[in-house]
């Protein structure tokens, strides 16, 4: 199924539209570097254009400062948002499955999409799948507005989440998990033929167009 047609269908709005590409991007960019164990790019970058379809339900109007398009319009996300919540509840990590069930993905995506949680950081450091990996590392090197470093991502979660109490950022273990993330770096960097630090803003243009036209295998 066509990527855009699932965007349309489910009414994703147009920067969290963005911030899937710009993950898929970092992901693409990765793929074509690649020189380590077998990995799927197919599977790869469909997880990355469909990783945050349930962030809708966690839409919040006082931090819009980053989306001056979307604070135009938050009478109509909040009321995209509240349909969200009544079909499929107000976690967004479920509404994510729940979604990637509806549209049949392969079981290959589902999993990737799973298990890429932020709080699942420790697993997949030790996983030995490249692929889930990849996913968890582009995913950390995308911020509002589009593809920058890990160092400046750490910079910009600790930012925006340390007021609040449910997330990892605002706990004691937040360094263990910044570290992790600086580890998964070091485990795929040998494995591609430029460092990972030469993927930048440029990614979102160099992929944008095969992304627009991208398609998610269904079972």
């Amino acid at each position: 199924m066509n990527i855009q047609k699932i965007y349309d269908t489910y009414r994703i709005p147009n920067h969290l539209q963005q911030h899937m590409k710009d993950v898929a991007a970092v992901s693409h960019a990765i793929v074509e570097l690649w020189e380590g164990p077998q990995i799927d790019k197919e599977e790869i970058v469909s997880a990355c254009l469909l990783h945050d379809m349930g962030n809708v339900v966690k839409f919040r109007f006082d931090h819009m400062e980053h989306f001056p398009e979307q604070k135009k319009i938050a009478d109509e996300l909040q009321e995209l948002k509240d349909q969200f919540i009544k079909s499929y509840g107000d976690d967004d990590h479920e509404v994510t499955l729940k979604i990637c069930s509806e549209l049949k993905v392969s079981a290959r995506i589902y999993w990737l999409i799973e298990n890429k949680e932020f709080k699942s950081l420790p697993q997949t450091i030790t996983s030995n799948d490249y692929s889930l990996k990849i996913v968890g590392y582009a995913d950390n090197r995308v911020g509002p507005n589009g593809i920058i470093s890990l160092d400046d991502r750490i910079h910009d979660i600790k930012k925006r989440y340390s007021d609040n109490s449910q997330s990892l950022v605002s706990t004691p273990d937040r360094d263990y998990y910044f570290n992790l993330c600086y580890e998964l770096e070091r485990q795929i960097n040998p494995f591609t033929s430029n460092s990972l630090n030469e993927i930048t803003k440029e990614a979102r243009t160099v992929y944008g167009t095969k992304l627009e036209f991208w398609e998610v295998s269904t079972e």
